[in-house]
């Protein structure tokens, strides 16, 4: 009983974690694709998707977070070496 639940709570935490760093991935994309438009008339329509793009990541990972902070997650998780991903402003400062 006590391997099925450490096997389904990294599998969950993984799935989470896996999410918020392609939701990373594609705030990052959306990020260079608003430089390279910069200053033309699609420089609207990509601030508008780099803002969705950010509210994804963001969601994503306070979901993640707050999955951590579960009591039936924490230990598995401190176990299996799951952190909170740090926050982009963080990851920017590196």
């Amino acid at each position: 009983m006590l391997i099925v639940w450490f096997l389904s709570a990294s599998r969950a935490l993984r799935d989470k974690r896996d999410k918020v760093r392609l939701a990373q991935q594609q705030m990052e994309l959306h990020r260079r694709g608003l430089e390279a438009v910069r200053g033309t008339a699609d420089e609207r329509a990509a601030r508008h998707i780099l803002k969705s793009s950010s509210d994804i990541f963001y969601c994503l990972q306070e979901d993640y977070r707050k999955t951590l902070r579960q009591p039936i997650y924490r230990i598995p998780g401190l176990l299996f070496g799951y952190a909170a991903e740090r926050k982009a402003d963080e990851q920017d400062s590196l």
